[in-house]
């Protein structure tokens, strides 16, 4: 009778509440491509300017097992894109640079994809970037064929469940490899004392949700993102990649094989 007692208790206190994160960055770059040298000078047209908007979104889902071990599963992974024809002549007035981005972009500025101070950021930098690489295109007109501005939005959805819902949900089978990073990639991490004047965009693990303290020991991947030390450590005994934006770390030599077999 104790111990079924006791078994109740442990099964309770994993039970935790429903919790939910959202994690968003941005990017963007500005591509030329070139005339090929031998197209005559007749048949060259204007500079072609495009603007190119991605928009990656992956939901994910978290537990923690009774071992305290954090388990996370990919769940979905959608990709849209648009790309938008602009008039390359206007990209070389600021004013037009900063109209025709609001223009196009306006319906991507929504806490769903972009926060506020963010997309306020984005709206100061990427128009200026586009009128000074137009203005530069200008200055090579007949060897510039197009100028090709790229935004990417980063969207990841975190959902941690209890762990009393976690048994029969994933797929743990031997038949799906625990792809885990190199002993000596996990080692060579960065690591630093959190300061949160310096990481305002970044306020909590991404793993385990819970908020950094200021001064706690943090772990840097190399793509810059943060996390608690120990929580990216046991995530990266079977993943290889960033929870955040997938950037990937050399494989340990087991995982290789096993990847290789199936």
């Amino acid at each position: 009778m104790e111990a079924a007692i006791e078994e109740e208790e442990e099964e309770v206190s994993m039970f935790e509440p429903f919790r939910a994160k959202t994690f968003q960055s941005y990017d963007f770059n500005v591509e030329f491509s070139d005339y090929d040298p031998n197209i005559p000078e007749s048949e060259k047209k204007p500079v072609e300017a495009i603007l190119q908007v991605h928009v990656d979104s992956v939901d994910l889902i978290t537990t923690r097992t009774s071992e305290n071990y954090v388990f996370i599963e990919q769940r979905s992974d959608s990709t849209t894109t648009e790309n938008f024809n602009l008039d390359f002549p206007l990209l070389n007035a600021l004013e037009r640079c900063e109209v025709l981005f609001k223009y196009h972009c306006n319906k991507y500025a929504s806490e769903d994809v972009i926060s506020p101070a963010a997309w306020e950021i984005l709206c100061a930098t990427l128009p200026r970037s586009m009128h000074i690489n137009a203005w530069r295109a200008s200055n090579q007109q007949g060897r510039i064929k197009s100028m090709t501005i790229r935004l990417v939005f980063k969207v990841v959805n975190i959902l941690m469940l209890p762990y009393v819902l976690f048994d029969g949900m994933f797929d743990t089978s031997p038949q799906c490899p625990l792809l885990s990073a190199a002993s000596s990639a996990v080692a060579s991490l960065e690591t630093r004392k959190y300061v949160e004047k310096e990481n305002s965009e970044e306020g909590s693990c991404p793993v385990c949700l819970d908020e950094f303290c200021e001064g706690i020991e943090v772990t840097l991947m190399p793509c810059k993102h943060v996390f608690h030390n120990g929580c990216i450590k046991e995530w990266l005994q079977t993943n290889h990649t960033c929870p955040l934006c997938r950037h990937e770390l050399p494989l340990s030599s087991g995982a290789s094989e096993e990847e290789e077999e199936c």
